[in-house]
C-alpha cells in the first residue's frame, strides 16, 4: 500500500548512541501539502503496529508543465494556420505536432506490425506514424511515447525549435510570435 510521494532535498545523516542512522529531509514546497495527510498516515499506522516501512528514494525529475504543454499547443496551431495559407482543413496541429516530436527528440520506437493491429497499437502509444508500408498487410510504424513523459529541459527544448521553424515560415503573423515567444521568455 502507498502513502505517498514527496519531492524532498536530503539535508544530513544523524546517527544516534546507539548506531542508528536517522536520514533527514527537507520537503520541497511543491510537496507541503502532501505532508499532512502522509504523517496522518504514518501515525494512524504505528498505533496499529505497524511501524516498518520500505522506502524508495528516487532522482528528482521535473516533468513538463501545463503552462509549457498550453504554450506548445498554440504555436502548433499557429504553425497548422500558417502551413494552410490561413484556410481551415489540410495539416492539423496534430500533425505538426508529430514532425515537431519527430524533430525536436521525442521518444520513439520502431514497430513492425499488421496493419489490422493499428488501432491497438495506437491505444498503447501516443503517437503512430506510418513509415513505410512493408506488404499488403505489414507497416512499419515509428511509435511515439509523447511530450507528456518529457521533463521541462525536453519540452523548453521541444518549444524554443517550433519558434525557431514558425521565425522561418510565411503566413505568420510576427506580432502574434513576438507576443508569445516574449511570454514564454518571462515565464
Amino acid at each position: 500500500m502507498s502513502i505517498g510521494k514527496l519531492n524532498a532535498q536530503f539535508v544530513r545523516r544523524v546517527v544516534d548512541d546507539y548506531g542508528n542512522a536517522e536520514l533527514i529531509f527537507r520537503v520541497d514546497k511543491s510537496s507541503r501539502w502532501a505532508v499532512g495527510s502522509i504523517v496522518d498516515d504514518l501515525r494512524r499506522m504505528a498505533s496499529d503496529g505497524k511501524r516498518e516501512l520500505v522506502l524508495t528514494i528516487d532522482q528528482y525529475q521535473s516533468k513538463r508543465s501545463l503552462a509549457q504543454n498550453r504554450m506548445m499547443w498554440a504555436l502548433l496551431e499557429i504553425m497548422a494556420r500558417a502551413m494552410n495559407g490561413g484556410r481551415t482543413g489540410g495539416i492539423t496541429a496534430w500533425d505538426c505536432y508529430l514532425d515537431m516530436l519527430e524533430k525536436y527528440g521525442g521518444k520513439f520506437e520502431y514497430i513492425q506490425c499488421l496493419k489490422t493491429a493499428l488501432p491497438k497499437l495506437r491505444e498503447m502509444f501516443r503517437a503512430i506514424k506510418i513509415v513505410e508500408e512493408r506488404d499488403r498487410n505489414t507497416v512499419l510504424c515509428k511509435a511515439f511515447v509523447g511530450s507528456s513523459k518529457f521533463n521541462t529541459a525536453e519540452m523548453k527544448m521541444m518549444i524554443d525549435g517550433i519558434f525557431d521553424d514558425l521565425s522561418c515560415m510565411e503566413n505568420v503573423d510576427d506580432a502574434e510570435i513576438a507576443y508569445l515567444r516574449n511570454e514564454w521568455m518571462t515565464s
